[in-house]
């Protein structure tokens, strides 16, 4: 892929260093995302400096961030980068001179302070020799032993003296010693000069500068009169860092009142490099989540449990583990929760998050990143989002540590969001950041706390400044106050600042121009609101089953997302707010698949089955009866019986096509069973005698249930007595009956019904739309291995069960069978044994075939009004079925035999189970 798609800034106009916004991407890369520049103002020059660490002396003072970080050095970065004549102050190291008064130092309080001024003081010596300088195009950086050098270039130009009063004030006389190197050779063309200084001296300006104010938009809060103004104690020149000065350390907040001296100064903002610093900490600073003020307002709508916010966000966001949600190369959705990654930002404007994917769980269980991040269909999706101008909706959940405020609810809707900028980093790994701007920034956002303002509005700091790549030719936004990166991760100059060193990742603190520039859109309209409308029947029968149509409730009244629970409509657990509309029926004659036609005759099949499965096939009653028999063990054997019905059963009084239609609207109570971290797909319910199966729910007793229900029981009896051969004295009958209703899409997944204390037959009848149903050996089963956890520790083991001729490895496996059964092991040992025979099983295998996966043995193909038996007890041990529509509208009507004795006391129904009816026998479609 081409390099360029690395970038958030690549420039077709090489004519222009800084083109404007013109209101149209210039090109489908230059889009991703830096053209977007409506700004006319003049670039800064906080971005042109680098902090450098040195742990005995440190150069100009920047600022402190922490009580444990104190500073870095200054470097001026190249001309091209910001075209605006500075004054650079160019001081004496005060080695050779003694500290003046005004930075005295308190021996009782330990702390530095400095007296008022109230004029400027007197020149001695030497006047202060100033002059204006463009910046060079490279800056490189030496080191001595126990100094700090800046190297930085001067444009040779008049030498200037500031006067009294002016806005730049001159510097004491005895700090002008080495800056008369800057005047020498002033015919000459710029040169490197080395400004040496002294790092005790950087620690007493820190300790007690004072912040120019004068940014436009940034507001520097005061202290109360109750409150005295922060001071940080003096730090021995021997302990201030470097680099790490501009971390934001996880266990210390910063104050919002650090203030820092202006050390150089934009003409035309009055903006310094110090300010930048303090604005960035401020707009980056986090807060526990236990100390998080609560926000303004609420969002649009909210939920207590992610399931219930993706189905009512079907669409729109449904990702149920991961943070992103996309579709078809279409990024639509972030969530954002947790800590995510350590430069992970948002306030109430912007947002910058790491993409997903490429972590794992740690030792300590805790999720982090193992590889390199790729650019793959998340980074190509987001690329589109940029360049098409989509917007993408942003959800918040309540652990989430960057947000502003207090979350009110578990997930909470924030805002759409415009995509502006997507680039790499490097850390230990690489690394995809997205930049999120709020589409419509204009009303606050409900996430900000109470009583509070912005401290920067968007776009009030300019553009930031841009730089173009020596080696790659690649132009981005400097996207740190360290210093301009370029981020082609396939350049060799990647991630690296302008003297080709690598940032620590303390370093990287936020020029705050990148983060509050603003990017015009053609139209910052919201698509939609997150509150999706409610869903009203359709005129057209079958509409109603339609997936889409199906998804959960935004409430109107309170925003709360429900998933559908019930089969009747809607309802809201928060505020019972309720929305049930009358869905209209879908009739036999509709259901018909014209694919599979029935007539009077017996049908086809359209069955299929591994060839190892014996077949037989009778006719009886206008049914084709199918029976697949097999092995279920080295000693037993199971079987799978599948009733075809014609056009005769199918049309029978109170037959299939009599029950399908009273059952759509006379079956109520239909719920969707909660799992421990979802819903059920299907709506069911149950009859009879209590069953649990997966999910727990209620039962209802017969004499409550529609006829349809006791038909089915009736019917499936005399299936089940004419397909086995039994008596009717002899039959276990079925007291049980499992319905689900399944909608479009909806499926059921591999499972067995093998819970103890059921009989060992199951019958059930298939009515509505088609559907495949597979059976299969259980993967540990069929490939003899599974996981095994032995005194903490997981590892594959082969299993200890007797293999069948069929299954892969059959010899080998009743070799080590027999190996552990005669060798004297102990425990250890012997999981030590099976530990590396499942090795030597898995090596058996050809390299693309999966050691996990298990084709079906039995793949059948339920028509309306079929049956389908299964009978064995240990087919439900060692075997596992699925179920899968195909269409709008099934309902599958199951029964087994519950045996009571297995159940608790309080588990036994407080009704009369035994099923009064008449037996039916089949007689009217006898033939």
């Amino acid at each position: 892929m081409d390099s360029r798609h690395d970038s958030f800034v690549n420039f077709e106009d090489k004519d222009d260093a800084s083109p404007r916004y013109t209101g149209v991407p210039s090109s489908p890369l230059s889009s991703i995302p830096g053209d977007f520049e409506s700004q006319s103002m003049p670039q800064y020059m906080g971005d042109l400096f680098m902090l450098e660490n040195s742990m005995e002396e440190i150069g100009s003072p920047v600022t402190s961030v922490s009580d444990n970080a104190v500073a870095d050095t200054v470097h001026v970065a190249p001309a091209e980068m910001a075209p605006v004549d500075v004054h650079i102050y160019v001081r004496r190291s005060d080695r050779k001179r003694k500290r003046p008064a005004r930075y005295s130092q308190d021996p009782d309080l330990g702390t530095i302070t400095e007296p008022e001024v109230d004029k400027v003081p007197e020149v001695s010596e030497r006047p202060t020799k100033q002059r204006k300088v463009s910046q060079p195009k490279t800056v490189r950086e030496t080191r001595s032993r126990g100094k700090q050098t800046l190297d930085v270039a001067i444009s040779p130009e008049p030498v200037t003296t500031a006067q009294p009063g002016s806005d730049e004030s001159p510097a004491s006389s005895n700090e002008v010693e080495e800056s008369m190197s800057l005047v020498e050779n002033q015919s000459k063309k710029s040169k490197i000069v080395k400004i040496k200084v002294d790092a005790e001296r950087l620690g007493q300006i820190l300790h007690s500068s004072t912040m120019d104010t004068s940014v436009p938009g940034l507001s520097v809060p005061e202290p109360s009169a109750s409150e005295p103004s922060s001071s940080l104690p003096a730090t021995p020149a021997s302990s201030i860092p470097g680099p790490s000065a501009l971390a934001l350390p996880q266990e210390h907040t910063p104050p919002s009142s650090l203030t820092f001296e202006p050390e150089v100064v934009l003409p035309e903002t009055q903006t310094t490099f110090n300010d930048l610093v303090a604005l960035s900490v401020d707009l980056t600073k986090k807060v526990s989540i236990k100390q998080k003020p609560n926000p303004r307002g609420q969002p649009e709508i909210w939920a207590d449990y992610r399931h219930h916010l993706c189905e009512s966000l079907s669409g729109l966001y449904a990702s149920w583990q991961g943070s992103y949600y996309g579709k078809n190369g279409v990024a639509k959705a972030f969530m954002l929760d947790g800590n995510g990654h350590a430069r992970d930002h948002l306030d109430e404007d912007v947002i910058i998050l790491r993409a997903s994917g490429s972590m794992a769980k740690d030792d300590d269980n805790s999720m982090k990143q193992r590889e390199d991040q790729e650019q793959k269909h998340q980074y190509h999706a987001m690329v589109n989002a940029i360049n098409q101008q989509s917007p993408i909706a942003v959800i918040c959940g309540d652990k989430n540590i960057q947000v502003q405020s207090k979350m009110p609810h578990k997930y909470n809707s924030l805002d759409w969001y415009k995509a502006t900028h997507v680039w790499t980093e490097k850390d230990r790994y690489k690394v995809i950041k997205y930049r999120l701007e709020r589409l419509d920034p204009s009303t606050p956002g409900w996430w900000v706390p109470e009583n509070t303002e912005p401290i920067v509005r968007l776009g009030a700091l300019g553009p930031p400044v841009r730089d173009c790549c020596g080696s790659c030719g690649n132009q981005y936004d400097q996207l740190y106050l360290c210093g301009w990166l370029c981020l082609n991760s396939k350049c060799d100059k990647f991630w690296r600042l302008s003297d080709d060193s690598i940032p620590d990742a303390t370093q990287l603190l936020y020029d705050p121009r990148f983060l509050k520039q603003k990017t015009p859109w053609a139209n910052e309209e919201a698509p939609l609101t997150f509150r999706f409308p409610l869903y009203f029947a359709s005129a057209i029968a079958g509409e109603d089953y339609k997936v889409e149509n199906l998804r959960g409730l935004t409430c109107p009244v309170c925003g709360k997302c429900n998933a559908r629970v019930k089969w009747e409509g809607w309802e809201c657990t928060h505020c019972g707010f309720e929305h049930k509309p009358v869905m209209n029926l879908l009739p036999a004659a509709s259901i018909q698949n014209q694919n599979h036609p029935v007539t009077t005759a017996y049908p086809s099949s359209h069955d299929s089955a591994s060839p190892h499965i014996k077949v037989s096939v009778n006719f009886s009653h206008n049914y084709r009866w199918i029976t697949y028999k097999f092995k279920v063990s080295a000693t037993e054997e199971g079987e799978v019986v599948h009733g075809i019905a014609n056009q005769v059963v199918r049309e029978e009084q109170e037959g299939p096509n009599e029950m399908w239609e009273h059952l759509q609207g006379n079956c109520h109570g239909l719920v969707r069973r909660e799992l421990s971290n979802a819903l059920m797909n299907s709506f069911t319910i149950n009859y009879g005698m209590p069953y649990k199966f997966i999910a727990a729910g209620d039962s209802l007793p017969f004499t409550d249930a529609p006829w349809p229900v006791t038909e089915a029981v009736s019917r499936l009896n005399w299936a089940d007595r004419i397909t086995s051969g039994n008596a009717i004295e002899d039959q276990e009958k079925f007291n049980e009956l499992y319905l689900v209703a399944y909608l479009q899409d909806q499926s059921m997944n591999y499972h067995d019904d093998g819970e103890k204390g059921l009989g060992a037959t199951v019958a059930t009848l298939s009515l509505g739309a088609r559907a495949d149903m597979g059976f299969k050996p259980k993967a540990p089963f069929y490939h003899g291995m599974r996981s095994a956890t032995h005194k903490g520790k997981k590892m594959t083991v082969m299993t200890m069960d007797e293999p069948l001729p069929e299954f892969p490895n059959y010899e080998l496996r009743k070799q080590f069978i027999e190996e552990i059964k005669n060798a004297d092991l102990s425990k250890d040992e012997e999981m030590a044994r099976l530990a590396e025979m499942a090795k030597e099983l898995q090596a058996s295998y050809p390299p693309k075939k999966s050691h996990t996966k298990v084709d079906d043995y039995i793949k059948l193909s339920l028509g309306h009004g079929d049956i389908c038996i299964m009978r064995g007890a240990h087919l439900q041990k060692w075997f596992e079925h699925g179920v899968s529509p195909k269409g709008l509208m099934r309902y599958a009507l199951t029964c087994r035999t519950v045996l009571p004795g297995h159940l608790k006391k309080s588990e036994l129904p407080d009704y009369d189970v035994d099923l009064v009816q008449n037996e039916y026998d089949g007689s009217r479609i006898a033939r």
